[in-house]
């Protein structure tokens, strides 16, 4: 059970950091215990490290697949 869970999750764990981040900057500037600043700081920074994932994803895939010169 534990290995279809790791393939379930396999590419997607940095997402699903970076979504439970966003959520819990969203909770904490709903009760104030955030002020906007740090809010936006926080979606952005949780946006950043998404698509620095994808980014290095799709770098490695074009130099895994081979390309007639």
């Amino acid at each position: 059970m534990l290995e279809k869970i790791r393939a379930a999750v396999s590419g997607k764990k940095t997402y699903i950091v970076g979504v439970i981040g966003i959520a819990t900057a969203l909770v904490a500037w709903s009760v104030s215990d955030l002020s906007t600043t740090d809010f936006a700081y926080a979606i952005f920074g949780a946006l950043l490290t998404m698509f620095v994932r994808a980014g290095v994803s799709k770098t490695i895939q074009e130099a895994d697949t081979p390309t007639m010169r």
